[in-house]
């Protein structure tokens, strides 16, 4: 007796399986995106590699060393702005002839090494800093706090704490500096977090920017094309308090600080262009005519 077939078919014996399949897939697509929020969660609240490691190395200062410190590397850091020699092992100005003297003008074109360690930066960016903003020396957003900078494979971490509302989270910043033979710098920002989670930089980016353009009336086009990854003249020209360009020549950042090469110049002054205008040539009759008056002949 030959076996009968069952009357449903195929497309309609597969139809169940399909319909078990998109719960399964709704279930895992459910179970993925928990996942994925508790790690996330767990990365968000989680510690910025290395920020809080700056604050303990500054806890164990006393008040008088950090002070001593902050006060040295501002010290440091207008003198060398202001184009004077620094010593190579102290980082001291140097003066022509005991403690009290003149500081020693750094000659044009003279490569002078500038030494930051993180320490002394750190501690003025905790102490001094805030000081600088009250008194509106420094532009800085009010919802941003806590700057700390330091060494990270060879790159540079910028952190800072961002309060606004609600939120009260760290965001740390890896930054790589590329300085190229022709003299043009460029930032290349690597990687952002917000706590330990890890955020693309194409969304703080336009915050940060934004910030910029707030608290600065006419920000740098500079800054702003550095913030865009585009490569910028390492020079700063003469501007009030600078009576010299200044140029970067080198740039290293360690473990144990920030150490970068500059030059002075003197800008040039721009001959002016204009010729001088040859005498006016005397008119031979007027020559004729005051001889003739002086020997009173008509």
């Amino acid at each position: 007796m030959s076996e009968q077939r069952s009357p449903i078919s195929d497309d309609t014996a597969s139809t169940p399986k399909r319909w078990i399949t998109w719960p399964r897939i709704l279930v895992v697509v459910l179970v993925g995106l928990l996942v994925f929020a508790a790690w996330a969660w767990q990365r968000w609240q989680g510690e910025p590699e290395g920020y809080f490691h700056i604050d303990r190395e500054l806890a164990a200062l006393d008040s008088s060393e950090r002070k001593l410190r902050a006060d040295d590397f501002q010290e440091l850091v207008i003198r060398a702005a202001q184009g004077y020699m620094l010593d190579p092992r102290t980082q001291k100005v140097q003066r022509s002839d005991g403690p009290d003297s003149e500081p020693v003008r750094l000659p044009d074109g003279q490569p002078q090494v500038v030494r930051w360690d993180w320490v002394s930066i750190n501690t003025w960016l905790s102490d001094s800093l805030p000081e600088w903003r009250d008194k509106g020396l420094w532009p800085i957003p009010a919802e941003t706090t806590d700057f700390r900078v330091r060494e990270h494979n060879g790159r540079l971490m910028l952190g800072f704490r961002f309060r606004s509302g609600g939120m009260d989270q760290v965001i740390s910043v890896i930054v790589g500096i590329e300085l190229n033979e022709e003299g043009y710098l460029r930032l290349d920002f690597q990687r952002v977090y917000a706590g330990a989670l890890p955020l693309p930089w194409f969304i703080l980016r336009p915050m940060l920017i934004g910030a910029i353009e707030q608290v600065v009336m006419q920000p740098l086009p500079e800054l702003i094309a550095l913030l865009e990854g585009e490569w910028v003249k390492a020079q700063l020209d003469a501007e009030v308090g600078m009576d010299r360009d200044v140029r970067l020549l080198d740039l290293d950042i360690t473990h144990e600080g920030l150490a970068f090469t500059i030059s002075f110049h003197t800008p040039e002054i721009e001959a002016d262009d204009t010729e001088a205008e040859p005498p006016d040539q005397a008119d031979p009759a007027d020559d004729d005519r005051a001889t003739t008056a002086r020997q009173g002949r008509p």
